[in-house]
């Protein structure tokens, strides 16, 4: 009798915690979206995660070129003008072979529900010749059949899988699409798949499916009191200097900051390793580190 009743004054006093946890969240940051997580938010607290690929970090996992990430697949240049934002197959392929190991590629739905890589449905209509409704998601087949500026191949979940299960050291980054469900079952390497996710509630739902979230948020300190382990930010974030000293804390704890996005040699340089763990470029060579283009283009935006 005495041990059930101390199981029950147990449990009880986790409520209370939880309930306290929640109040006092929701007060400091104005997370009313929180607390049907709580429980879970706790536990991720009191586990005290640390980003993977921050060389700091308990569970630190090396891989190659650990500092960039190929934005929309890499921009592929032709006669000195890059295409940028094309999600194409061979932007993936030509990133592969440039040695990057994170490569972006912004993911939608098509009309049944099945994933493929595109900015957004207007954009995709654009590059693709101006055919297709630019408000309306397409089907498979008018993607299978489509070029992206007459040549380029679009990537459907199969060939996107079937890319990333060739390359086992590659990871995937989106942010686009928030279906978590989609993600996971259509692409069988969620180990692998950082997914850029916009409320608490998202993280917990995408980090629950084995994904690995980044919270978007210029909110260090908010990351930080959380002990969010990876956060996605606009570079502005960094050219502000008190946020700048939050984020080189952030890092020094075991997290890891994605910062999109810059083809710039000096601002790529004085953030790395400093207030940024990795950057999003379209055309900044990470073998020579220089940028590919003229210097006028290579812009931090």
């Amino acid at each position: 009798m005495t041990k059930r009743r101390s199981i029950v004054a147990i449990i009880i006093g986790l409520v209370i915690l939880a309930v306290a946890f929640a109040g006092y969240l929701s007060k400091k940051f104005h997370l009313k979206e929180l607390r049907g997580d709580v429980p879970y938010a706790m536990y991720l607290y009191a586990k005290g995660e640390q980003c993977p690929f921050n060389s700091r970090s308990r569970n630190f996992t090396p891989v190659q070129n650990p500092h960039f990430i190929a934005h929309a697949g890499g921009a592929i240049i032709e006669n000195g003008k890059p295409l940028t934002y094309t999600n194409s197959k061979e932007a993936l392929l030509q990133s592969i072979g440039y040695g990057f190991s994170f490569i972006e590629l912004d993911l939608m739905l098509d009309s049944s529900g099945g994933i493929f890589a595109a900015h957004d449905y207007r954009h995709f209509a654009g590059i693709t010749g101006g055919s297709l409704a630019p408000d309306t998601p397409p089907s498979k087949e008018q993607i299978q059949q489509a070029r992206i500026h007459n040549h380029l191949t679009p990537l459907t979940a199969e060939s996107i899988t079937e890319i990333f299960l060739a390359y086992p050291r590659i990871y995937l980054v989106t942010d686009k699409l928030n279906d978590f469900d989609a993600i996971a079952s259509q692409l069988p390497f969620t180990d692998r798949i950082l997914i850029e996710v916009f409320s608490l509630k998202g993280y917990y739902e995408a980090k629950r499916l084995g994904l690995l979230p980044m919270l978007s948020t210029s909110d260090i300190a908010l990351a930080k009191s959380l002990k969010i382990p990876m956060v996605a930010t606009h570079t502005s974030t960094l050219q502000d200097s008190a946020k700048a000293q939050l984020a080189q804390s952030y890092l020094a704890q075991g997290g890891c900051i994605m910062a999109f996005s810059s083809n710039e040699k000096s601002f790529i340089e004085s953030i790395l390793e400093v207030s940024a763990s990795m950057i999003y470029t379209d055309y900044f060579d990470i073998n020579t580190k220089q940028c590919k283009l003229e210097e006028a283009m290579c812009k931090t935006y």
